[in-house]
């Protein structure tokens, strides 16, 4: 059914001039669609552009994912004067004037991602995983809020190995300073399948279901409160729950959600060890500001 009405809506769309198209989500089919205004819609829409699949059919290359930021590229100013700079670079025999003029690219316009990728192709041969992290960064304080561009930087552009940085510092960089629903959904997302990756058990008090939107790890504890947990599955929650809250600096609402859950999991599993350990840590990234863990109820 989801299919026939999108696929449908995408057509009556295309037969007025409108260009649009479908794209899937989990166990759905929603389409994409150009607005009067000029930017890119979800139509049908049920899990968001987090979980949308699909190649773009924009002039960029990539995932159906980098709409938003095509969106912010084509309403910022200079954004024909920042694409021929792009298109010059190209031209361009010497790698110093490509690299000089892609850096103004993206000066002109921040948005403007296939100048990008050119630039961090160009900038990452030859070194380490972490001077990429660094590069990645560098990224993100130009669009701070395309998490799904940033993460696809990280993964196709950058190709950043997990195992070669702290995992958890290359996730909060897909964290917008706004801390939106979206992008703690996705930093979640990661957090949680590097944790049931090292411990299996996990994945058996709660499934990260596709397409899910929603706060994942408050579901977690929830269920957490009648599961039976293990020395490992406590052992390596936490780890994860203080990597997460250790990297989240400067990203307090999210950090307050992380700290507020890890308390419940401590009274959960009513560890003393592992609750002393929690305790130091939220003292110490807190100011000594919040409360000790056995007081919390």
């Amino acid at each position: 059914m989801c299919g026939a009405v999108s696929k449908g809506a995408a057509g009556f769309l295309r037969a007025k001039g409108v260009p649009a198209w479908a794209i899937g989500q989990p166990g759905h089919c929603a389409f994409i669609w150009k607005h009067p205004g000029g930017h890119w819609k979800i139509g049908n829409n049920i899990s968001g552009w987090n979980w949308s699949t699909g190649k773009s059919q924009i002039p960029w290359n990539g995932p159906v994912q980098l709409i938003p930021a095509y969106n912010a590229f084509i309403h910022h100013g200079l954004a024909e004067e920042s694409f021929l700079m792009t298109v010059l670079s190209d031209c361009s025999p010497r790698p110093v004037q490509r690299e000089l003029l892609l850096k103004e690219a993206c000066k002109m316009n921040p948005f403007n991602y296939p100048a990008w990728s050119r630039y961090l192709s160009m900038k990452a041969k030859g070194i380490n995983d972490r001077q990429k992290l660094t590069l990645l960064k560098e990224l993100a304080q130009a669009m701070p809020h395309e998490h799904n561009l940033l993460h696809h930087a990280a993964v196709n552009i950058l190709k950043i190995r997990e195992s070669k940085v702290n995992p958890y510092e290359l996730y909060a960089c897909f964290l917008d300073p706004d801390c939106s629903p979206a992008a703690e959904e996705l930093f979640t997302r990661l957090c949680w399948n590097k944790l049931v990756a090292a411990c299996p058990e996990i994945g058996k008090i709660i499934k990260y279901r596709e397409g899910f939107i929603g706060k994942h790890l408050s579901v977690w504890a929830r269920k957490g409160n009648n599961a039976s947990w293990t020395p490992k599955m406590k052992r390596y929650s936490a780890g994860m729950m203080e990597g997460a809250i250790t990297a989240l600096e400067k990203r307090e609402q999210t950090r307050t959600y992380y700290v507020a859950t890890y308390r419940r999991l401590l009274e959960i599993w009513n560890d003393k060890k592992l609750k002393h350990q929690g305790e130091i840590l939220i003292n110490k990234i807190s100011g000594n500001k919040v409360s000790p863990l056995r007081q919390t109820r």
